[in-house]
């Protein structure tokens, strides 16, 4: 048996399916999504849509998943082609959750055509992407954001208040970060180099980033350890030591190998005769602290409060790329965002040549600055 299917002349043959009319204001915050993969269906829609954000298009570059997200949460369009969200001119916010090996490309792709852009993590997976990332950066005035969610746990926003709010920078610390991560299948893209960078590249970043929020520093130097006689890049079972320019430091175990019934991640903290100790995002527990003992409640690893604010961002410096500018400072300044990506790198050579590695000159030229400036 056959069918016979017979398209008129003017079959609309556009990439973009419009699945309900809806009217979008110019400089308003409006979204558009390219990634309509898990963490964009399980973690970005439900924290936008608590916020009370519905982006106008999502593009994924199967058709499928897109248009389903896009029913699921009130997506007026989905499309295949991620084009049509840099060439709208009513989005003003790109976010990019696809597969590693693309968040720099498509980074660059979308200052270019003049959005702010929320990526998920990592920011890069190949030091070569650093610098047009960070020229395009700077030549085009807009918000670069990554998504290292954790600073905005209000468990980890009450340990920075505790250490000293911003004046934490100024009070060396010791931190001991450990990740129990679980296996993944040896199959996954998350393994391969070239596209998925490595669980260290893209998760233990995070951990860095929390590092750094909360000693109120940027990472000096660093060294990696790895589990196995001849661990690769992509190792999963690592341990990272991390020198800050305050002379605090940092240890971050990322380990595969644990059991599932110990918990996920833990923090703690010591300064100054006090230590603090994070359980799963879950319990905040202090030690010598005149006014506190304990925080508990809900896991919270701040997904919905660091889009509350980045929409918040997005919308009152939209008439004011300078002032865009400011306002994303007190985000993630861009800074912090190079330096923790130059730190994973760093981590991967001083793998290959077991010692400690600077990491301010990782992934720059000769010719180029070796550091990031916030106000460059």
């Amino acid at each position: 048996m056959a069918s016979l299917l017979i398209y008129s002349e003017q079959v609309d043959l556009s990439p973009v399916l419009i699945l309900q009319e809806h009217t979008y204001e110019i400089r308003s915050g409006t979204i558009g999504i390219i990634g309509a993969g898990n963490f964009t269906s399980s973690i970005l829609l439900p924290a936008l849509k608590t916020v009370g954000v519905i982006p106008k298009i999502i593009a994924g570059s199967g058709g499928l998943n897109a248009t389903v997200l896009a029913r699921k949460f009130g997506i007026s369009q989905s499309t295949t082609d991620y084009r049509h969200i840099l060439d709208d001119p009513v989005i003003d916010l790109c976010v990019i959750t696809t597969r590693h090996d693309s968040h720099a490309r498509l980074t660059i792709e979308a200052l270019q055509a003049g959005k702010h852009v929320f990526v998920e993590k990592p920011l890069a997976i190949h030091e070569h992407e650093l610098l047009p990332l960070i020229d395009q950066y700077r030549k085009s005035k807009r918000i670069v954001m990554v998504g290292f969610n954790r600073r905005f746990s209000p468990f980890a926003q009450k340990m920075k208040s505790l250490l000293g709010g911003e004046r934490s920078g100024d009070l060396p610390m010791n931190i001991v970060i450990t990740v129990n991560a679980g296996a993944v299948p040896a199959a996954s893209w998350l393994h391969d180099r070239t596209t998925g960078g490595g669980r260290l590249l893209g998760e233990a970043c995070h951990f860095v980033d929390l590092a750094t929020f909360l000693t109120g520093s940027r990472v000096l130097s660093v060294c990696l350890n790895a589990m196995g006689r001849q661990p690769t890049e992509t190792s999963d079972s690592a341990s990272l030591l991390l020198r800050y320019e305050n002379g605090s430091t940092a240890a971050i175990n990322y380990f595969s190998n644990g059991n599932k019934a110990y918990p996920k991640e833990r923090v703690e903290v010591y300064s100054q005769e006090r230590t603090l100790v994070l359980n799963n995002f879950r319990r905040l527990t202090g030690y010598g602290f005149r006014r506190f003992s304990w925080k508990w409640g809900r896991q919270d690893k701040g997904h919905v409060e660091q889009m509350k604010r980045l929409i918040e961002v997005v919308r009152s410096g939209q008439s004011d790329t300078n002032e865009s500018q400011k306002l994303a400072q007190a985000l993630i300044s861009f800074a912090e965002i190079i330096n923790t990506t130059q730190t994973m790198f760093a981590a991967l050579q001083s793998l290959r040549e077991s010692r400690f590695v600077d990491v301010a000159s990782v992934g720059m030229t000769k010719t180029e600055p070796t550091a990031v400036d916030d106000n460059a």
